[in-house]
C-alpha cells in the first residue's frame, strides 16, 4: 500500500518535469529578422566660391546630399569695373573699388540685406581692398613729401592700422595673431616676430587659421606652414606666368589667378585670359579650377548661401 502511495504521488512530479524541461530545451525555431540594415545616410557638404569674371563679381555654391549635387549662383554686380572688393565675414556688407573709367574710381560699400548703397565717394585709382585681418582692409595711397607711401584702415571698425612708412601691403590672420607685411621693397616679413619670408614678391597672403602662408616671387609660386617658412618644409612650383592674387586655405591648400595663352577682350583690348588654379603644396602640378576667372576670395559656405537667399530679394539692378 505504502509503495503505490510512492508511486502515485510520484507521477505528478514526473510530468511536471518534464513539461517544464521541455519548456526550457525544446523552444521553437524563430525565423530570422527579414529587416534590412540601413546604410549611414551620406554626410550632407556645402562650399561656396566667391570670384571676379569679366570685371563682376560671382558667387557659386555647391550642396551634396546623398551622392546627388545642387547648385546656386549670383552674380553680384552688373557694372563691369570691378578693380577690388571685399565682403565682411557675417555677410552683411560689401566693399567695392570701381573704375568707371581709366582716371576715375569710386569707393562703394553695399548692404548684402538690401542690395543697397550705404557709401559711395570718389577715391584714388591706386586704393584698393583686400578682405584680410577678418575684416575688410581698405589700402589709401597717400603723399607724403615727395615719397608716396599707403595708409590701411579697417573698413567696417573706422580704425587705422598702425604700419611701418615702409609698408606696401599687408596680410592677416582672422584674430591677427600672424601678420605678413611687404615693403617697398618687395621683400617679405613676418611682423610677429620679425623676419625675413622672402625677396622679389609680388602677391602673398596668409590662411584664415595663420597656420599657412603663399606668396609669388619671380615665375615661382611657394606656400607652406608659417613654422617652416625659412626651412626647406616650403615648396614652390614654377610658374609659365607669374601668379597673381591668391588665397590660402586652413589645409595649406592655394587657390590663385593666373593667366593663360588663351585671348580675352577687355575693354576692346586683346590680353591673355586669366583663370583661377588649385596648388597643394608638394604636388607636382597645379590645377585649373575656373577659366577667366580671377581674383578668388576666401567665403564660408554659410555666407555663401546667405548672401544668394539675400540676392533673390533685392530689388532688380540694385547695384548698377
Amino acid at each position: 500500500m505504502r509503495q503505490c502511495w510512492h508511486q502515485t504521488r510520484l507521477v505528478p512530479i514526473v510530468a511536471m518535469v518534464v513539461f517544464f524541461g521541455c519548456l526550457l530545451y525544446v523552444s521553437p525555431i524563430r525565423p530570422q529578422s527579414t529587416r534590412v540594415r540601413r546604410r549611414p545616410p551620406s554626410p550632407f557638404m556645402r562650399s561656396c566660391s566667391s570670384t571676379l569674371e569679366s570685371k563682376d563679381i560671382y558667387i557659386r555654391c555647391t550642396s551634396v546630399q546623398s551622392g546627388v549635387a545642387s547648385r546656386q549662383s549670383v552674380r553680384l554686380t552688373q557694372t563691369g569695373d570691378i578693380e577690388s572688393w571685399g565682403i565682411s565675414r557675417d555677410a552683411t556688407l560689401l566693399a567695392l573699388v570701381r573704375l568707371p573709367a581709366p582716371t576715375h574710381a569710386v569707393l562703394e560699400v553695399v548692404d548684402l540685406r538690401t542690395g543697397r548703397k550705404t557709401r559711395s565717394e570718389a577715391t584714388d585709382r591706386r586704393n584698393d581692398l583686400n578682405p584680410t585681418c577678418g575684416t575688410i582692409i581698405l589700402r589709401t595711397y597717400s603723399t607724403t613729401g615727395s615719397k608716396g607711401a599707403f595708409t590701411f584702415t579697417d573698413l567696417l571698425a573706422g580704425r587705422n592700422i598702425p604700419v611701418a612708412a615702409s609698408t606696401l601691403d599687408l596680410r592677416c590672420d582672422d584674430i591677427r595673431t600672424h601678420t605678413l607685411e611687404l615693403t617697398n621693397q618687395n621683400a617679405l616679413y613676418l611682423a610677429s616676430p620679425r623676419r625675413l619670408i622672402a625677396t622679389n614678391v609680388k602677391e602673398f597672403n596668409i590662411s584664415p587659421d595663420g597656420e599657412h602662408i603663399a606668396y609669388s616671387s619671380g615665375d615661382k609660386l611657394c606656400a607652406g606652414p608659417i613654422a617652416g617658412a625659412e626651412n626647406p618644409t616650403v615648396t614652390c612650383l614654377g610658374m609659365t606666368w607669374t601668379a597673381g592674387s591668391m588665397i590660402v586655405a586652413n589645409d595649406g591648400t592655394v587657390r590663385f589667378t593666373e593667366q593663360t595663352s588663351e585671348g580675352c577682350k577687355f575693354n576692346d583690348l586683346d590680353d591673355p585670359c586669366p583663370a583661377i588654379f588649385s596648388w597643394k603644396p608638394g604636388d607636382p602640378n597645379d590645377q585649373l579650377l575656373a577659366f577667366k576667372g580671377s581674383d578668388p576670395h576666401d567665403i564660408s559656405s554659410e555666407a555663401g548661401f546667405k548672401i544668394i537667399a539675400l540676392h533673390n530679394k533685392w530689388p532688380v539692378n540694385n547695384i548698377n
